[in-house]
């Protein structure tokens, strides 16, 4: 199976400069492939964005994603759990086309590197014997290349390079399927009782990614499951990862349960929005409603 990885750019910042969003970010192939995968990525030496900051740009991210509804801080089924950002994509079902969660996107926002990783003895060592694992992945796969060209995908557009598509799990000569099995045990060991993987288990979201400032970890380190997306001091999003489907393993009942957990997390900005504020004793109060900034007209070009 070929999994697509798609980039999405957007500027939020009136304040700050906008980023080029045609500016090619993706390295040649080859380079990746001969590049080795550090265990601890160096952390942008610029200006990270504030929690705040990378919240609004999770919530472009599942906007621009075609969500129906999205809200942050959202509480989770049975859990004790508040991701960053959720969203859900509602579509017409049966006879009388009822609307219905079709899919449901959770992003978990972290802006340290520790909270991003278990919180268990010996982790440093997994994660170091994981990243060897990644790497000798990219070798055997430059392998594969060159000793089955046979196996590259039929109707490619790319020419004779690194960046052409192979079937590697259909390879005869290395143990390409025996090296996946591994890797996954490897991240199952690092991450079993962790944060994202309680959240994966709770079996109500068919999407899940982990939003950071860029570069605060590598692809390789995520945990079984899950996507990854780089936000920049600009809250320019690139989707590193794509995060699998989980559609398959998801309940049902769970899905349309955080489908109305996402429609009660927008309570609050609506009441906001509208000028209505309410008490503690749950008694709704009128007040102004606030004011839209206006954006200069120089801003806007």
């Amino acid at each position: 199976m070929i999994s697509e990885q798609l980039s999405f750019s957007w500027n939020l910042r009136e304040d700050l400069p906008t980023a080029d969003n045609n500016a090619a970010t993706q390295e040649e192939c080859e380079t990746t492939a001969n590049t080795a995968l550090p265990s601890q990525p160096a952390a942008d030496s610029r200006r990270q964005p504030a929690k705040s900051d990378l919240r609004r740009a999770a919530l472009a991210f599942l906007a621009a994603r075609g969500q129906t509804a999205a809200a942050a801080s959202v509480r989770l089924r049975q859990q004790r759990l508040i991701v960053g950002a959720a969203g859900v994509r509602i579509a017409p079902h049966g006879k009388h086309k009822y609307s219905t969660p079709a899919s449901v996107t959770l992003v978990d926002i972290f802006d340290n590197r520790q909270d991003c990783l278990p919180a268990c003895a010996g982790y440093e060592t997994l994660l170091e014997k994981l990243g060897g694992l990644e790497q000798d992945k990219l070798m055997m796969e430059e392998a594969i290349r060159r000793d089955e060209p046979e196996l590259k995908i039929s109707g490619d557009l790319f020419a004779e390079n690194s960046c052409a598509s192979y079937d590697y799990r259909a390879s005869r000569i290395h143990p390409y399927e025996a090296l996946l099995r591994k890797i996954e045990r490897t991240r199952h060991s690092l991450y079993k009782g962790s944060r994202m993987e309680n959240i994966r288990r709770v079996n109500a979201a068919d999407y899940l990614y982990l939003a950071v400032p860029k570069g605060l970890i590598a692809p390789h380190e995520l945990a079984p499951g899950w996507g990854l997306v780089y936000i920049d001091e600009n809250l320019n999003c690139e989707v590193v990862a794509e995060a699998p489907a989980q559609t398959e393993f998801v309940n049902a009942e769970a899905r349309v349960h955080l489908a109305m957990n996402i429609a009660r997390a927008t309570l609050d900005n609506v009441l906001f929005a509208n000028g209505v504020r309410l008490t503690s004793e749950r008694s709704a109060e009128l007040s102004a409603v606030p004011r839209r900034r206006r954006r200069k007209t120089a801003e806007r070009q």
